[in-house]
């Protein structure tokens, strides 16, 4: 999921839905997706340090 297909094929998806949308709204929106899954990619696990998943039913202050 990355690089000028991946793109690409998200514009042409895109423009099924909406044909009056923002190209350069789209296009930006794949860049950041790439980034995204290129920074995920090269995240190791070991390397992460482990915190809680947020949860709304804590209360507030509680001790995590």
């Amino acid at each position: 999921m990355s690089g000028p297909d991946w793109a690409m094929d998200l514009l042409w998806r895109t423009r099924q839905i909406d044909p009056a949308g923002d190209e350069g709204a789209i296009r930006r929106y794949a860049e950041e997706i790439a980034e995204a899954q290129t920074v995920l990619s090269e995240l190791r696990r070991d390397d992460v340090t482990e915190i809680p998943l947020f949860s709304a039913s804590w209360p507030e202050h509680s001790p995590r």
